[in-house]
């Protein structure tokens, strides 16, 4: 498990913090004694009970904008961050969109891929500034969904795809300074606005007819924060969807 003494306190930032598998992943940190940075967009109402913590700290953050991109990177770069998990993403989809398409495109390239790549690149330019070698760590939360026929999501689906092949690109370009590992998640935690019956059959559209329980995936990185060998490496966690073209 992570280190829980006081002195060697480790630092993680996580990014989009305020969704229900963002704050799931905090609470894991915050149990085992890191000094936890959390990221976010919208109002924080369901983060105010981290506001009283010593060891954890909000930044607002619109990753849709370059701006806050350069920000957010510019922390990490001059922070004592070492391990970065980019959770943040958005599900909107441009098609059908009459106006502003360019636009929103752009907002679903920035905050699902592009931001993850600068913060991964700050990350291994503070390490080679520093002469560090591998000790620092970067995580992304992908989806195992990697041959959906859905023509609803089109554009998240490219943008997590682009960022699953960066992953085990970028491990390599970036060792031995920085890991760089994903976990590809299926249906995990219920949103509020989608019925248990929307959930349920979703979680059962894979090849082991299940999705992927939040244990699993605070196991997964709990893993491959321990195991300092481990770099270029996606778990799957989705009942087999990345295998499986069109579904169970």
């Amino acid at each position: 498990m992570p280190s829980k003494e006081k002195n060697d306190m480790k630092h993680v930032c996580i990014t989009g913090s305020s969704s229900k598998l963002g704050t799931s992943i905090v609470d894991f940190f915050i149990k085992n004694m890191w000094s936890v940075t959390m990221h976010y967009h919208s109002s924080p109402k369901n983060l105010d009970i981290y506001l009283s913590n010593s060891n954890t700290r909000l930044i607002c953050g619109d990753l849709r904008k370059h701006k806050d991109i350069n920000i957010l990177s510019e922390l990490l770069y001059k922070s004592d961050i070492n391990l970065l998990i980019n959770n943040v993403s958005i599900l909107y989809s441009a098609k059908g969109a009459t106006e502003n398409f360019e636009k929103k495109f752009t907002d679903v390239l920035n905050v699902n891929y592009i931001s993850a790549c600068a913060f991964t690149k700050a990350m291994y330019d503070r390490s080679i500034s520093s002469g560090s070698i591998r000790e620092l760590h970067v995580i992304n939360i992908l989806d195992s969904e990697l041959h959906s026929t859905s023509d609803m999501l089109t554009e998240y689906y490219i943008t997590k795809h682009a960022l699953h092949h960066y992953t085990t690109e970028v491990a390599l370009c970036f060792a031995p300074y920085v890991r760089v590992n994903g976990i590809a998640v299926g249906p995990t935690i219920r949103d509020e606005r989608q019925s248990e019956e929307h959930f349920k059959e979703i979680s059962i559209a894979s090849p082991m007819e299940c999705g992927s329980e939040l244990k699993e995936v605070l196991e997964a990185l709990n893993f491959l924060i321990g195991s300092k060998s481990i770099t270029g490496e996606i778990i799957h966690l989705g009942g087999g969807r990345h295998i499986s073209r069109y579904g169970k």
